[in-house]
């Protein structure tokens, strides 16, 4: 029986083009009056008593029960309410209604064609519904009336209905069309052939069998039909066609028969229809087999069935049974139709009429159970039962919608699961410090946007809504809460893993707000993160690294500079052209803005991992890192260069962001552990290690290929350390895929879909304002270290570091020598750029022995602050030399070389001994002698 059409209507409407008002889904919440829900698993009759609802905590006495509604699915239910004619709710009253599970009907909004639908029979997360009880102020038009006409004699019974037998499948998921099929390479869209559907048939394979029950067989009426679907879930390049599949049908499942052959090719996926002749139907069972013949080229040759729909005319003989669920469509013209079953087994019968909304109780001669219902000229959906088909629900729980008051414009938006909601809500607290920040669980969003079901489209519709009905689309969203792929969504052992539901097979974070508000469909309308948590210790783990990162108190340090480079490779040839890539995107991070030290291990060997570099690699993390970019082969636990895993870091305080280029790296969404206690390479454990590990942690969660890998790491450089220096590595992730967009090359699309950001998508990497030149008593020193009366001249070095924003302005430095006769010289030059560290020199000529004895030189960095800085306290350093020398001249030798002109005045003209302008010209008197030295720089 397909009651589809009455449930899923308004469904249908969120994604109707013809719809001039956009529809989100929460349209069917009954505003100012209260919900509660009840879990449905199952097709069929359900019932709640009086009781359930005391028992739930419900006032019954102001509940008028002709004012209940019952609603799934966003579409008001039928339901029959005992003894609400008296307007009030009695002992022994209770309501009752036909609901059904969640089928696949809300997985075809997924899909970027709907024609591509898989599988209408199999939801891709879960089959459990949920049905909201409500009531107002007002009588509801959904519930049953009683009818009762025993006018038999008058009516001719029905000859037959039309049954319905379905056989679904949900053995294994296929990802549909590859991009290219030579790598297995997909899209993260949902594209044709992908979803749920039968074990593979064909060659080298087992035929696909399976029996539909077709007892009751009513030969006189109309010709049965099977519907189905036949996906190919291989593609022999060589060959097209590369498929020739058959469905054979038995009445024994002995002697099979061909009613259908078909040749066809690759991933192609198709419904068809197709009559059945009558001698094909079996009395009790039909079996059907899905089989292949081996006449083409084609050496691989496979296909799927994502379910079988037979439709046949049926007698009312129900074999001792209750339950069905069955549609009448007659030819007659009269008043009412006449049903008249036999072999009922049960003895109180009811026929609910979902279309007239008639309540109808069963009417027994001898053996016959008979109905007269009030016709209707488009068919009748109906159920039959008895009172042991009825399912009794014992607990409504209050619902929490996302009530969103979109006028506070929410700018950090937080999608969490409720058993993190603790720390989740701590989580709020700490962003609420800088941000307008919203808070919801899937539960409400889920209730709110989905009509409770646990699905990817709950989050997306909240985006849209934010999007579509704030002035400005929000900031950010983070989903703090692991999630599954669907591929291992419906197997019940997984199942606990998905919190937060991913989106997307391979998974991509991206495609829950790709294309709203005028963005593309490769790129976020919202910067997304996500932190995969499973506890809330875990949720906690983070939050206490992120808080530490963003106020330290040593938030200026020259290590956070630090970047790790990482190449691999198979062979020669590619270690080569990574090596290489990764030479570009260095000299862009050591540039202007960012300033970085870059430190680059390279993979040397042929072997399929290198382990020699392990240990040089934890220490450099451990040291100190600001950012690890890895560049090579990989999967979800390990690299081509061995780097351990978050257990062997001792890196607290120092949590780097980390970068992986290489296959799966990112989709940690199919590993089935999870947590902090997975091994290898996976985000997850370092993201979420106390006291270690990660920040943020981008990688793929498909294969990756070398070339477009090249042009996305070199944009995402360009964009966060250079073009937007300082946004946040969310930020620069969205910049960086609407920059790589190429239109018509799916697969350099699909390398942004499946960039995976872990971490809080406002976190900002350290990229500071201004610059901050430091310089300590221990970076200065005196070259050679010693001097003679045979030493021609000796240096004052100065290793200068600038711990912030790397700008091409020249830095003005000072140096004051203190003799030790009390007299000072005063020297300052402009030098070059500094981004990160460099070692000035100031040369000295060593002749003059009265200069000789204990020197201090004090050098101070920038001495007029005409700079600003981040920090201004660190611009100043001093040491102590004792030098031994005859006769000493100054000489001042820098990175500008230039002319120096020297003249001896006889007398002693000058009161001071101290010069405090620069080195253009100037003229110094030194203290107990009898001539002064006049200088002037000539070009």
């Amino acid at each position: 029986m397909n009651l589809k059409p009455f449930v899923y209507i308004l469904f249908a409407l969120l994604y109707s083009k013809a719809n001039a008002q956009k529809v989100f889904g929460n349209e069917w919440i009954k505003q100012g009056q209260p919900h509660y829900k009840v879990v449905i698993w199952q097709n069929g009759i359900y019932r709640i008593n009086l009781s359930s609802f005391t028992n739930s905590g419900i006032a019954v006495g102001s509940i008028d029960p002709r004012n209940i509604q019952v609603i799934q699915f966003g579409k008001e239910l039928p339901v029959f309410v005992s003894g609400e004619a008296d307007g009030t709710f009695d002992t022994g009253d209770y309501i009752e209604f036909y609901a059904k599970r969640t089928d696949g009907s809300f997985d075809k909004y997924l899909y970027k064609d709907t024609s591509s639908f898989l599988n209408p029979y199999v939801s891709s997360i879960s089959d459990t519904s949920l049905v909201y009880i409500t009531w107002g102020t007002s009588p509801s038009t959904f519930h049953f009336s009683s009818y009762s006409n025993t006018n038999f004699g008058a009516f001719t019974p029905e000859p037959y209905y039309l049954q319905k037998e379905i056989q679904r499948f949900d053995h294994t998921y296929y990802f549909g069309q590859p991009i290219i099929s030579e790598y297995n390479y997909h899209s993260s869209e949902y594209l044709e052939g992908e979803g749920w559907s039968s074990i593979r048939f064909g060659k080298n394979f087992n035929d696909l069998n399976f029996p539909l029950a077709t007892k009751g067989y009513f030969s006189a009426g109309p010709e049965p039909v099977l519907k189905f679907r036949l996906s190919g879930v291989s593609d022999y390049s060589n060959a097209n066609p590369d498929h020739h599949h058959l469905l054979r049908l038995s009445t024994d499942n002995s002697s099979y028969s061909t009613v259908f052959d078909t040749i066809y090719e690759g991933y192609t996926s198709f419904q068809k229809s197709i009559p059945i002749p009558s001698s094909m139907i079996g009395g009790s069972n039909t079996y059907f087999r899905f089989t292949y013949i081996d006449d083409l080229t084609s050496t691989v040759d496979g296909g799927t069935v994502s379910y079988a729909e037979l439709t046949y005319p049926k007698n009312f003989d129900l074999f001792s049974t209750t339950y069905t669920e069955l549609n009448i469509r007659t030819t007659s013209t009269a008043s009412d139709v006449f049903l008249q079953f036999s072999n009922y087994s049960g003895s109180s019968p009811v026929l609910y009429d979902l279309t007239s909304l008639n309540r109808i109780p069963g009417n027994f001669n001898g053996n016959q159970l008979r109905f007269l219902l009030k016709r209707n000229v488009s068919g009748n959906s109906l159920v039959l039962f008895d009172s042991i088909d009825v399912r009794t629900l014992t607990l409504l729980e209050p619902v929490q919608f996302a009530n969103i008051d979109t006028t506070q414009h929410f700018d950090f938006i937080i999608v969490t699961h409720k058993t993190l909601l603790p720390k989740a809500t701590e989580y709020a607290q700490y962003r609420a410090q800088r941000y307008n920040v919203l808070l919801l669980t899937t539960e409400q969003i889920e209730n709110t946007f989905t009509f409770g079901v646990h699905h990817p489209l709950a989050i997306r519709h909240l985006a849209d809504y934010l999007i579509t009905k704030q002035d400005s689309a929000p900031g950010y969203l983070l989903l703090l809460g692991r999630g599954l792929q669907h591929d291992y969504v419906r197997l019940p052992q997984h199942n606990w893993l998905n919190l937060v539901p991913q989106i997307g097979v391979p998974s991509s974070d991206v495609m829950f707000t790709n294309g709203l508000g005028g963005a593309s469909p490769y790129e976020p309308a919202i910067p997304t993160g996500r932190i995969p948590a499973l506890t809330n210790q875990e949720v906690d783990n983070y939050l206490q690294k992120l808080i530490f990162m963003e106020n330290r108190s040593d938030s200026i340090q020259l290590w956070r500079k630090n970047i790790l480079h990482l190449g691999g490779g198979e062979g020669l040839s590619q270690q080569n052209l990574i090596s290489s890539n990764l030479e570009l995107i260095r000299k862009i991070a050591e540039g202007r803005y960012m300033g970085a030290k870059v430190n680059s291990f390279f993979k040397s060997t042929t072997s399929p991992v290198e382990t020699n570099l392990k240990q040089k690699i934890l220490q450099s993390i451990n040291s100190g890192l600001g950012f690890l970019t890895f560049y090579g082969h990989g999967s979800l636990n390990i690299l081509d260069i061995d780097i351990g895993n978050h257990n062997d870091l001792s890196n607290k305080d120092k949590y780097p962001v980390m970068y992986f280029n290489g296959c799966n790296v990112g989709n940690i969404s199919a590993d089935l552990t999870g947590g902090v206690t997975t091994i290898g390479i996976n985000g997850a454990a370092y993201i979420l290690a106390k006291d270690k590990g990660a920040i943020g942690w981008m990688a793929h969660s498909n294969t990756s290929i070398i070339t477009n890998l090249s042009a996305q790491t070199n944009a995402f450089y360009s964009n966060f350390f250079k073009d937007n220096y300082g946004s946040s590595i969310a930020e620069a992730v969205r910049t960086t895929m609407a920059r790589t967009i190429v239109p018509g090359d799916e697969v350099s699309n699909c390398h942004n879909q499946q960039l995976i950001f872990l971490g809080d998508p406002a976190y900002r990497h350290y990229t500071p304002a201004l610059p901050d030149y430091t310089i300590s008593n221990a970076d200065i020193f005196i070259t050679p270290s010693t001097t003679s009366s045979t030493s021609d001249s000796f240096a004052v070095a100065i290793i200068l570091k600038n711990q912030g924003k790397a700008v091409e302005d020249s830095i003005k430095v000072l140096v004051q020598r203190k003799l030790p006769n009390g007299g000072s010289i005063l020297m300052n030059k402009m030098f070059a750029p500094v981004f990160n560290t460099d070692t000035l020199l100031f040369y000295i000529k060593s002749k003059d022995a009265t200069t000789a004895g204990q020197n201090q030189f004090t050098v101070t960095i920038d001495p007029e602050q005409q700079t600003n800085e981040g920090i201004e306290s660190n611009n100043t350093a001093s040491i102590n030399f004792v030098g031994t020398w005859n006769r000493d001249s100054v000489l001042l030798n820098t990175v500008f070389p230039s002319k120096l002109k020297v003249r001896i005045e006889t007398e002693s003209n000058y009161g001071s001994y101290i010069f405090n302008s620069d080195l253009e010209s100037g003229v110094l008197n030194l203290s107990g002698s009898d001539f002064a030295i006049t200088w002037k720089y000539s070009s």
